[in-house]
């Protein structure tokens, strides 16, 4: 399986673009209104500080932002994989840089055209697991 890149809607990135295009909006109001910076410093246990050289900053998406991502298989799946496949996606709760847990909190599903596919399923899995 390949998961393809996230991005917004097609849609919202057309309408962007033309605006970007006809000068109404400018690529750095874009970038403000999507994202925001977050900085974080580590505290010198000892002192109760600041430690030296410690501050940092990165840009992150502000929250209610939908992304959608292609998923790819080199083989159609079958019934297992797709039941294993949606028990992952709604174990995934974070994603992003962070080093252990990653800075975002996110809610994924699994759609098949409109449909969305993520819950099917899922309660004959729940008990296959307990038995």
């Amino acid at each position: 399986m390949h998961v393809g890149d996230a991005c917004l809607s097609e849609t919202f990135r057309q309408a962007i673009s033309a605006a970007i295009q006809t000068k109404s909006i400018t690529q750095i109001e874009v970038l403000n209104a999507l994202t925001t910076v977050r900085r974080q410093t580590a505290i010198d246990e000892e002192l109760g500080i600041a430690a030296k050289g410690s501050l940092r900053a990165f840009r992150v998406m502000l929250r209610e932002q939908v992304l959608t991502a292609n998923l790819l298989f080199d083989q159609e799946p079958n019934s297992a994989m797709l039941t294993l496949l949606k028990s992952s996606t709604l174990a995934l709760r974070r994603a992003g840089s962070g080093r252990n847990r990653g800075r975002g909190h996110i809610r994924c599903r699994l759609l098949q055209g409109n449909e969305d596919i993520t819950e099917s399923d899922i309660d004959a899995f729940s008990k296959e697991i307990e038995s």
